[in-house]
């Protein structure tokens, strides 16, 4: 983890995968917001429950253990969109949300670009309602995670039985190296999810070569 880089919050609560064109973190007023007590968020159709960044923080982790799950009820409900669901720092939260949450909510989910390991994805495999999503983008030079990692992942889901969907979020023209394709397809993965991105000339153009801005 790279204190002090820009992917991080001002107290370094922020995600460990440190994606270069990350806007959640890099836009100074939500990175001050996402440093407080964030419990949900609403991205379209899915109501998403979030552990306080920081855990030193004890009004916040209480008023994250004191929500009332019964509100999520029918819902489709994700974990933690302000960071990777599987970080191990959230280990107890997520295992509080599996508990929890899983059984009241219609569909319950995480997106991560993060390999969990063997014990998490056997507990995956034992609730029917739980969607793994996983953002696989060929961009290994600007993340902390790799492709290959990815692959791994989203094989090891259908070998478990566990119900996963690819997304190639963000797409990036010219710098997106989507060889991989073959390879989920070969993995039985027949649909596949492309997202771009918010484009932001100013904290973007230091990475980002001419062509692909």
């Amino acid at each position: 983890m790279r204190e002090g880089s820009p992917q991080f919050g001002t107290e370094g609560h922020g995600c460990p995968v440190g994606c270069e064109y990350c806007v959640i973190t890099k836009v100074e007023s939500r990175r001050e917001l996402w440093n407080e007590r964030t419990i949900l968020g609403i991205n379209k159709a899915v109501t998403i429950l979030n552990p306080p960044p920081d855990l030193r923080n004890e009004q916040a982790v209480r008023e994250f253990y004191d929500f009332p799950p019964e509100l999520l009820r029918g819902d489709f409900v994700g974990f933690n969109a302000i960071s990777d669901p599987f970080w191990p720092k959230y280990k107890k939260e997520l295992d509080w949300f599996l508990d929890k949450v899983a059984p009241v909510a219609k569909i319950a989910t995480c997106v991560t670009k993060w390999n969990p390991s063997e014990q998490v994805l056997d507990r995956l495999a034992q609730i029917p309602n739980f969607r793994l999503v996983v953002s696989i983008t060929g961009l290994d030079a600007i993340e902390r995670t790799k492709t290959g990692q990815r692959l791994a992942l989203l094989e090891a889901a259908k070998q478990k039985g566990i119900l996963a969907f690819p997304v190639v979020h963000p797409y990036i023209a010219g710098m997106s190296d989507l060889s991989f394709l073959p390879r989920l397809k070969e993995l039985g993965y027949d649909d596949v999810d492309i997202k771009g991105l918010r484009y932001n000339h100013d904290t973007m153009s230091s990475w980002m070569p001419p062509s692909a801005q």
